[in-house]
């Protein structure tokens, strides 16, 4: 992974683990009944200390399936590859 790929994963995880919180954070009073606005006023340094935390975990989480995502299609790239020239191979062997 180039560095670009590499920010662009960390800021993608991050963003996804801190929306997601604030998002949980404005859904749960409506299922539980309570003032929307209240909670998010009385919670909020909770929720935005939750929601940093769970943007690392997203980052970092996010940086590894991109990772690994990257891996496996290089080991694909190479394994077609390695069939192609094998195919190669075996025409001309048969050619002569």
């Amino acid at each position: 992974m180039n560095l670009s790929q590499i920010l662009k994963a960390i800021v993608i995880g991050f963003l996804f683990g801190f929306c997601l919180v604030w998002l949980l954070a404005i859904i749960l009073p409506f299922i539980l009944s309570v003032n929307p606005i209240d909670f998010v006023h009385q919670c909020s340094e909770d929720i935005y200390s939750f929601s940093l935390y769970a943007g690392l975990i997203g980052a970092l989480g996010w940086l590894i399936l991109a990772d690994r995502g990257l891996k496996k299609k290089k080991k694909e790239e190479l394994e077609n590859e390695m069939l192609e020239y094998f195919r190669k191979q075996n025409e001309s062997v048969e050619k002569d």
